[in-house]
């Protein structure tokens, strides 16, 4: 076993506490401002896009969250549960330990992808992540386009 750096380690978590301490008086904004997740942009090139808090990098699904002009919300689950790839999982009782699952878990994840894409050809929505991943900084709710990109599953699946 190799040995370990401590100094390393205590150096880092010195820079770590000593970075706490200095956001501490500002809160959340200078983290966030700090961490680069807020982005403004201009929409139509006439008033500012609603910044946008990232809470979940991973829950974003469509767009860039540094570049934005339209942001939307979305619940994954409920169109997921339109999509007859994912159907088939659930109507089958299919797992993870059954290789068709990823094939079809697969093809469900491209139907959805192509359901953003195709929202934001038709809606201009640039920016759609899930319910609890993104929200406005001004504490106003951010559109739910879930319905609109349920109509969209048919039109992109097969």
């Amino acid at each position: 076993m190799a040995p370990m750096n401590l100094g390393r380690s205590r150096c880092l978590a010195g820079v770590n506490k000593a970075l706490r301490a200095f956001l501490a008086p500002f809160g959340l904004v200078a983290l966030v401002a700090l961490a680069g997740i807020t982005a403004p942009a201009l929409a139509d090139g006439s008033e500012p896009a609603p910044k946008v808090v990232v809470i979940d990098s991973t829950k974003v699904y469509f767009g860039n969250a540094a570049k934005y002009k339209v942001p939307a919300i979305v619940d994954s689950q409920q169109v997921y549960a339109e999509i007859p790839a994912y159907k088939y999982i659930v109507e089958n009782g299919l797992t993870e330990e059954d290789p068709m699952y990823w094939f079809k878990m697969k093809e469900a994840s491209k139907v959805f992808s192509k359901a953003l894409q195709k929202l934001n050809q038709k809606k201009g929505f640039d920016l759609v992540g899930e319910i609890d991943a993104l929200y406005r900084e001004d504490g106003e709710s951010l559109p739910d386009v879930t319905e609109t990109v349920k109509e969209l599953v048919p039109e992109v699946s097969g």
